[in-house]
């Protein structure tokens, strides 16, 4: 089980403060006006803590492109690879995302992605889909839904090739 609790804020009496580790040990924090709300605020992060779907809030606000520029950027890639990815950046994922943050895509976002690929771009979505996907479950900050470290995605395994 995840280690938050809730306290009186030092700075402000009147207010309350959530805390929390984040799966790194790091203590994180959270200021709120009532105690009510920084207990629902310590509930859902002890939740996604357990459930393997923390993200840090100030990640997630990352817009989709510079998380998959800092993703792909993680990985040992080969240069065809790279170039295919930065291809994909630029025809399917800049385009269609534009300034989304990460944390806002939902499963119906990606759905609507892949159709506008094969649709309007008539465009293979397994090649993108599969990157993105890897993209995702890594959520794109190196990490696996269970907060552990990802290891590195060895070149082109992401589309399914093996060298």
């Amino acid at each position: 089980m995840a280690r938050a609790w809730v306290a009186r804020s030092k700075d402000d009496p009147k207010k309350w403060t959530a805390f929390w580790h984040d799966p790194d040990g790091k203590q994180r924090q959270k200021s709120f006006d009532t105690k009510e709300r920084a207990d629902d605020h310590r509930r859902r992060k002890e939740q996604e803590l357990d459930a393997g779907t923390y993200l840090d809030d100030r990640l997630g606000k990352q817009p989709v492109t510079a998380v998959w520029e800092q993703w792909m950027s993680q990985r040992k890639l080969t240069n065809s690879t790279k170039k295919q990815y930065r291809s994909i950046l630029n025809t399917t994922i800049e385009p269609f995302f534009k300034a989304r943050s990460i944390v806002s895509l939902k499963v119906a976002d990606i759905e609507q992605w892949m159709l506008w690929m094969e649709h309007d771009r008539k465009l293979s979505t397994r090649t993108p889909a599969s990157a993105l996907l890897v993209l995702l479950r890594d959520d794109g900050l190196g990490r696996d839904q269970r907060g552990h470290r990802a290891q590195p995605v060895q070149e082109d395994q992401a589309c399914g090739k093996s060298r």
